[in-house]
């Protein structure tokens, strides 16, 4: 063999090789496009069930079971728990429009950018949940006059702080925040491999 057909050889592996990373690239890309996407969209759908859910939950479960009084605890109750509940709600009606905004026939840098809005809400309505659930908690205690200021209530606080600072991790490990941000690194993937090319 000649060293030019050598060459020609060595040319033509080195552009098949060429295509085949491209390739293979291309089809890596869009096995994360998809299974991102998937994520995306369950983080729809879990945002819009926390949209739906509480509405029939409210009218089936708890005005059923108030009874109303004219008693300073009981006013002061509701108005602790009608408040948060409607600034929760805001909250979630908030969160769900940033979701949505998610879309994937956008530039992947807009999705991204649309992702780290709803990730760092997401955040920020966690950690001030978690922060106002006790209040939440003492206006339902007021309104349904159960004894807030009990010795019996102590064992109940202790479990309710443990059960708070599990939620946290949990959701902080395993959560909606996780699931943020694994999508923001498969986007960073994508984006990547997008710029290889």
């Amino acid at each position: 063999m000649e060293l030019q057909e050598l060459q020609n050889i060595w040319v033509q592996y080195e552009r098949d090789l060429a295509k085949n990373t491209q390739i293979n690239k291309e089809i890596l890309r869009n096995i994360l496009l998809t299974k991102t996407e998937k994520k995306v969209n369950w983080l729809k759908i879990r945002s819009l069930i926390n949209l739906i859910f509480p509405i029939p939950m409210f009218i089936f479960i708890v005005i059923p079971r108030l009874e109303f009084s004219l008693e300073i605890k009981f006013i002061v109750g509701i108005v602790v728990v009608v408040v948060f509940s409607i600034v929760s709600y805001a909250w979630a009606i908030k969160y769900y429009i940033l979701v949505n905004k998610l879309d994937f026939y956008e530039p992947l840098t807009s999705v991204k950018k649309h992702l780290i809005e709803a990730e760092k809400y997401k955040f920020r309505i966690t950690r001030f949940g978690l922060m106002l659930a006790p209040f939440m908690i003492i206006g339902i205690f007021l309104s349904v006059d159960f004894p807030i200021f009990s010795e019996k209530m102590i064992l109940f606080y202790s479990l309710m702080l443990i059960v708070m600072i599990l939620s946290a991790f949990i959701q902080k490990k395993h959560g909606v925040l996780a699931n943020l941000k694994r999508i923001k690194r498969e986007l960073e993937e994508i984006v990547k491999l997008e710029g290889e090319k």
